[in-house]
């Protein structure tokens, strides 16, 4: 049985929102989209579902997904299953 490289964690970068309060996530490896969340504990909740989107989108065009870089950011992990991701970090 072949076994399947390790999937690497995409970086979520997380900036406090000093305008409108709470915090902003982007995913730099994808270039674009963004969301929010009132507490770091949700923002990264809607940066798992940023992911998700940003993955399905990359899949409907049957495009490569971007290699995750290396970063000191907190991590958002894509985990096989569009429904599955988790914090790391």
């Amino acid at each position: 049985m072949r076994r399947q490289p390790a999937k690497k964690p995409y970086s979520a970068l997380l900036e406090p929102d000093r305008n409108a309060g709470g915090y902003v996530v982007t995913l730099p490896d994808f270039g674009y989209g963004a969301t929010q969340g009132d507490t770091e504990e949700e923002a990264m909740e809607m940066a798992q579902e940023l992911l998700m989107l940003s993955i399905g989108d990359y899949m409907r065009d049957a495009r490569a997904l971007p290699l995750p870089r290396q970063s000191p950011q907190p991590k958002v992990s894509y985990r096989g299953s569009p429904h599955i991701a988790s914090r790391e970090g």
